[in-house]
């Protein structure tokens, strides 16, 4: 997935979480700076952690800022 695939779907931000040992630390990232083309993926292995300074993290995008306002408008009735 690329920045201009994600932000398509309405998410701007990616999620950061930390890959060190027991440390889980969580954060969000600002990716407005950044062209269309680039990877997702690119982010990870050049991340460093605030917490405990492990380089690398699992980056995705921030799928809970999403706005679905209007996905489920409730007249449709399962099959």
């Amino acid at each position: 997935m690329t920045l201009g695939n994600m932000r398509g779907n309405g998410v701007r931000t990616l999620a950061v979480r930390c890959l060190g040992r027991g440390c889980n630390h969580h954060s969000t990232l600002d990716v407005s700076g950044y062209s269309d083309e680039v990877p997702v993926p690119s982010f990870g292995p050049r991340m460093r952690c605030e917490r405990c300074g492990q380089r690398g993290a699992d980056v995705m995008p921030n799928w809970s800022e999403r706005d679905v306002t209007g996905a489920f408008d409730g007249r449709r009735t399962p099959d």
